[in-house]
């Protein structure tokens, strides 16, 4: 079975904030990433596109990946877009709603950075990319109440689908947080896929609705990828396993007894 890197990104900047320093990309290193995919000969597909073929079996043999950046910061308009484009090749943005031509507020000030406006998301679309929902505020969905949950789904579709008049398909779950009860929420809310982190390699018989990426970290070098596509790989575990359920009860206890300070 053909593995599928599906590769997750964030913000593209040569002047990180210190909160996403890890997850910050300079725009040289992604040009490099796109030549190295370009190079190697992958097929790049977005989510959805890759999501229907699994669904139909269609995958094949010729190496597939996906480009996913998540959150929605302005930078992925400005720096991320133009680069891929010199290869043709589109990706899946995962936006946070509810901060749409704001600032990013989930990583306090030192993570404060601008956020993709509804123009930049309608011209992305418009190219080719894929907008995908990443919740209203970016909470932890797995310990907030479920009611909670079904409101950050829910209504992170119900925005971009009436801001952007387009339909939204893929959901990526904020910090790759998710759980059996959440993923039913996705699924429930109409999305046909959804992403999580898991830091292995996909394939055409992963979960649809937990599909796994790998991380793409701003020390990440051409090549560095080109090792990483050229690995024999590890792929996602069919099931939960012991110490993703035991963090998660120590997250959801740290979030409870937060709600108790606030009040």
């Amino acid at each position: 079975m053909r593995p599928i890197p599906i590769l997750l990104y964030h913000s593209v900047t040569d002047d990180p904030s210190p909160a996403l320093g890890t997850y910050s990309l300079a725009p040289c290193r992604l040009r490099d990433h796109a030549a190295v995919i370009a190079d190697q000969g992958w097929r790049v597909l977005t989510i959805a596109e890759l999501a229907r073929q699994m669904a139909e079996g269609s995958v094949g043999d010729e190496p597939t990946l996906a480009l996913t950046f998540d959150d929605g910061f302005a930078d992925t308009a400005e720096h991320a877009a133009p680069i891929l484009a010199e290869h043709d090749f589109t990706a899946t943005l995962y936006v946070t709603s509810g901060r749409v031509g704001t600032h990013c507020d989930w990583l306090g000030s030192e993570g404060r950075r601008p956020m993709a406006s509804w123009a930049q998301l309608r011209d992305l679309s418009a190219s080719g990319w894929e907008i995908g929902a990443h919740s209203i505020s970016h909470v932890e969905l797995d310990v907030v109440a479920m009611t909670a949950a079904r409101e950050q789904i829910r209504g992170s579709r119900s925005a971009l689908q009436q801001a952007l008049g387009l339909p939204v398909e893929s959901f990526a779950y904020p910090h790759g947080y998710h759980s059996r009860r959440v993923r039913q929420e996705v699924i429930a809310a109409g999305f046909r896929t959804a992403c999580a982190v898991k830091n292995v390699f996909s394939d055409a018989c992963d979960d649809r609705y937990a599909l796994a990426r790998l991380t793409v970290t701003s020390t990440m070098t051409g090549d560095d990828l080109a090792r990483l596509l050229s690995s024999s790989p590890t792929r996602a575990a069919r099931r939960e396993r012991p110490r993703t359920k035991a963090w998660r009860c120590y997250r959801r206890i740290r979030h409870e007894a937060g709600r108790g300070a606030k009040q």
